[in-house]
């Protein structure tokens, strides 16, 4: 019995929408930003890139089985 459960819960739809989320899908795509919400969206990616800063790949490779000390 619980592992028909189990089935039951990891078989269920994981991306259902709502006949609103769809509607608000569609005026998203059809509209375009407000001022104050692409200045939100310039903010959090300043944000977004002080914390997170890219990562760098260092060009030199790391080699433990042939380095000699």
């Amino acid at each position: 019995m619980f592992s028909r459960i189990l089935k039951l819960f990891f078989a269920q739809k994981k991306h259902y929408q709502s006949d609103i989320q769809k509607h608000l899908n569609t005026w998203d795509r059809n509209h375009t930003w407000t001022e104050s919400q692409e200045a939100e969206i310039r903010k959090h990616q300043k944000i977004h890139a002080m914390r997170d800063p890219p990562y760098q790949k260092t060009t030199e490779a790391i080699d433990w089985l042939e380095k000699d000390d």
